[in-house]
């Protein structure tokens, strides 16, 4: 996991996924590049899902980006505004930004801006490299 802080403005950029399987590591590699790109304001995180834990961490946020992997679409990527949604069952070992953005406001009475930046994926098995149709969708969405 990796974070950086930097400037007066706080937004969390929270990547998902596992770059030990190929395309799911498009979230984790959109932080790497922010990374290098030294933005002032941002947050930085990544790891492989999002966890009950992370409620506090978005409680403290105005404005939370989250970037994930999509399995499918026609277009490279989406960016959409999420919405609270209490799911009939979740585990702690995994919830989706809506279940998470729920539990922020039901645990901490907060309730911030969620937005979700889906990069569509092709392939999900083992290897640390991501496909070429995978890498040019995060090429689309960088820009």
């Amino acid at each position: 996991m990796s974070k950086r802080e930097t400037g007066d403005i706080k937004i969390l950029v929270f990547g998902l996924g596992n770059p030990a399987r190929q395309d799911d590591g498009l979230g984790p590699a959109f932080i790497s590049r922010l990374e290098k790109a030294k933005i002032p304001g941002l947050i930085l995180e990544a790891d492989y899902q999002l966890l009950v834990e992370d409620a506090l961490l978005f409680s403290e946020q105005q404005l939370v980006v989250v970037i994930d992997a999509l399995k499918s679409g026609k277009k490279p990527f989406v960016f959409k505004k999420i919405k609270p949604a209490g799911e009939a069952s979740f585990t702690t070992h995994h919830l989706s930004p809506e279940a998470l953005l729920y539990l922020t406001q039901v645990l901490y009475e907060k309730n911030p801006e969620v937005w979700l930046l889906g990069i569509r994926g092709y392939r999900f098995s083992l290897g640390e490299k991501l496909s070429p149709k995978a890498q040019e969708n995060f090429e689309a969405a960088c820009e």
